[in-house]
């Protein structure tokens, strides 16, 4: 994981703000990781079963993580 975070400021203002995250993981351990620390919120989908000739639109099952816009506490305000 290679977290990053940069702002370059004259007299106060901030003129440019990079943020920037790599992570190289499975998408079963990113997802972990990210409902451990917050970064996603729950939304309901349907669970699909190996046999299901359905499809989407069935039964809402158990809430699976989405993820989302995260807002940083570092460095202060930012608009």
């Amino acid at each position: 994981v290679i977290d990053a975070w940069v702002r370059i400021s004259l007299v106060g203002i901030d003129l440019i703000t990079v943020e920037a995250r790599v992570v190289v993981a499975s998408i079963e351990t990113y997802l972990r990781y990210a409902d451990a620390v917050g970064l996603m919120p729950t939304i309901s989908r349907p669970k699909l079963a190996a046999g299901d000739q359905e499809g989407p639109g069935g039964e809402e099952e158990e809430p699976v993580p989405a993820p989302r816009a995260r807002r940083s506490k570092k460095g202060g305000d930012r608009r």
